[in-house]
């Protein structure tokens, strides 16, 4: 990739960029400022809209549907016709 150092977009080749330059120096350089990491803090005021708990797990789990085989009785009222089987998970 090809970057322009005045706004920083990338190009797939040098010819591209080169064509791009005169056109965006037109224009003042982009300057990336980051934020005070303290000032980016989530601060809630209002403890009772708070979990109760200082950490909060979250669980996803992917699986896929497999035919079951299993021959229920006549007087079954279910019937089960496919089983989750896990496939992975994420915490």
């Amino acid at each position: 990739m090809f970057v322009c150092n005045s706004c920083l977009n990338t190009f797939s080749s040098q010819r591209v960029l080169d064509s791009y330059i005169p056109n965006c120096l037109l224009h003042e350089a982009q300057q990336v400022v980051y934020p005070d990491p303290d000032d980016c803090k989530l601060k809630f005021s209002d403890q009772n809209k708070q979990h109760p708990l200082n950490f909060y797990l979250v669980r996803d789990f992917e699986s896929f549907l497999t035919p079951v085989d299993d021959v229920l009785g006549p007087d079954a009222k279910t019937h089960i016709v496919d089983e989750h089987r896990v496939s992975g998970f994420c915490c």
